[in-house]
């Protein structure tokens, strides 16, 4: 299978400079980075998808957390655009969060275009 397009994010490398174990204080760095990063995507992603906003509920973003074999640390898989349904299923094993745009319970029917909501005119 063709694998979809995603950013690598390291999470605390458990191994340090020539393979010997890595400080804790390293590794605590390590996360935090990957975890700023994580958040910097996000944020940006937030602000400037547009699959998302168009496909709301169908399309989103997934982080995936694994654990790498060779070396120990853990990886962020970052996915952009990925049907959810598909992406929950096909790794409802691996630690994940998601993004999505959703619109409200409420949000349906006659009224959502009301007099009163929001933006409506007279």
């Amino acid at each position: 299978s063709v694998p979809w397009p995603h950013t690598v994010i390291a999470l605390g490398e458990m191994a340090g400079p020539g393979g010997e174990p890595g400080d804790a204080s390293d590794v605590e760095r390590s996360i935090a980075q990957g975890v700023q990063e994580i958040a910097r995507l996000l944020h940006s992603r937030i602000n400037d998808a547009s699959a998302p906003y168009q496909m709301f509920e169908a399309l989103g973003d997934m982080v995936l957390i694994e654990k790498e074999k060779d070396t120990g640390g853990w990886l962020a898989r970052y996915y952009e655009d990925v049907p959810l349904e598909h992406f929950h299923d096909r790794f409802k094993e691996t630690a994940r969060l998601t993004w999505v745009f959703r619109y409200g319970d409420g949000f349906t029917g006659p009224a959502v275009l009301s007099e009163g909501r929001v933006g409506s005119r007279n």
